[in-house]
């Protein structure tokens, strides 16, 4: 009874097969990978940071009285205020500063650089908020500006968002439409360059449903 098997000829091939169909896919596997990290962490960012905001709503009532840091784009007032306010509600760590940037690192891996413009708003709560994927490497690449300047964001590892005078913690793009999230041509989420490059890159994430669509303008 003769048996059979694989000559090297037919096991060569097969595994160049093999190899040719990883090429093709790896790469495809990777990316959509980092991009749900992206969305799981900012969506969870996002609801511990709006969750902190009502329930300081609910101690301190109207947040448009409250008072705010003495000190605009300056990270030691800035963290005198939310270790006052809202430091029991976000559980993470506070080690650094940078460039006039308050910095927080949470417990997942991710963080935030936080800088106060109040009292350019006569007293009313005003801040940008830079959400941070992974914290070690925003600390490394971003908030190399000093705190007065835009702060601008990649659309892949950090994100911008805003704290409105009414303690609203939202993406910095109210009532504008899809084609301006991705395209206006100064906040736009495909804007490269400039203080203010990918702004809307959150919004646009968020309005499509807590996803990075097919047409996301950044590449992962």
């Amino acid at each position: 009874m003769k048996k059979y098997g694989f000559t090297l000829a037919e096991v060569l091939i097969t595994l160049a097969v093999i190899g040719v169909v990883a090429a093709l896919t790896m790469p495809a596997l990777v990316s959509n990978y980092r991009k749900n990290v992206v969305v799981t962490r900012m969506k969870k960012f996002y609801s511990v940071f709006s969750q902190a905001f009502k329930l300081l709503e609910a101690q301190e009532g109207d947040l448009e009285n409250i008072p705010v840091p003495e000190i605009d784009h300056n990270s030691d007032s800035l963290r005198d205020w939310w270790s006052t306010y809202l430091a029991k509600y976000v559980q993470g760590e506070y080690p650094d500063s940078k460039n006039g940037w308050f910095l927080i690192k949470l417990n997942d891996g991710s963080g935030a650089g936080i800088k106060s413009y109040s009292q350019m708003r006569n007293g009313k709560l005003g801040m940008q908020v830079v959400f941070c994927v992974d914290y070690n490497k925003c600390l490394k690449d971003d908030f190399n500006t000093t705190a007065t300047s835009g702060g601008s964001t990649d659309g892949r590892n950090s994100f911008t968002f805003v704290i409105n005078p009414d303690g609203k913690f939202t993406h910095a793009a109210e009532n504008r439409t899809r084609s301006e999230l991705l395209n206006d041509n100064q906040y736009g989420c495909s804007v490269s360059t400039g203080n203010h490059a990918h702004r809307f890159c959150s919004a646009l994430i968020m309005h499509d449903g807590w996803q990075i669509s097919d047409d996301y303008p950044v590449k992962f």
